[in-house]
């Protein structure tokens, strides 16, 4: 199976199940309906490999954009995905598709930016982004 294949797969999961991120590759599934990015962010503390698959996702900011580089995806499609995760993408040469672009993503009450794309906002680097993500989430589970 090709890409075209994977990530077609990847985006039916993602549009017909409950899940919010779906990896498909050759070999393996990998689907999430967990809110937020920490799922994500616990596949790169694990230092998972997704450079053999595609992703679906429901919603693609700067912050998941860097981490999917660091899980070395090639080919990411996003329900919706700001201007910012489309500049990551572009940098690092990932091959993206989405339903609807957005400016920023917005937090759950629609009243402000994400707390990710905060923690994101500044950061350079896939690393770095992972680093401030990390500390990000764990200040908001202690809140």
């Amino acid at each position: 199976m090709e890409k075209n294949t994977y990530l077609e797969k990847a985006k039916n999961i993602i549009k017909d199940t409950s899940a919010v991120f779906a990896y498909v590759s050759g070999n393996e599934e990998i689907i999430s309906s967990a809110k937020g990015i920490g799922f994500v962010a616990s596949l790169c503390n694990d230092k998972k490999d997704l450079s053999k698959g595609a992703v679906a996702d429901k919603i693609v900011g700067k912050a998941a954009a860097m981490l999917f580089v660091l899980l070395g995806l090639k080919y990411v499609h996003a329900e919706t995905i700001s201007t910012g995760a489309v500049k990551v993408f572009e940098e690092y040469g990932v091959e993206y598709s989405y339903d609807v672009i957005t400016e920023a993503i917005v937090n759950r009450k629609g009243d402000g930016l994400c707390p990710m794309e905060m923690a994101a906002k500044d950061t350079e680097t896939p690393e770095e982004t992972l680093s401030a993500v990390n500390k990000k989430l764990e200040e908001l589970r202690k809140s």
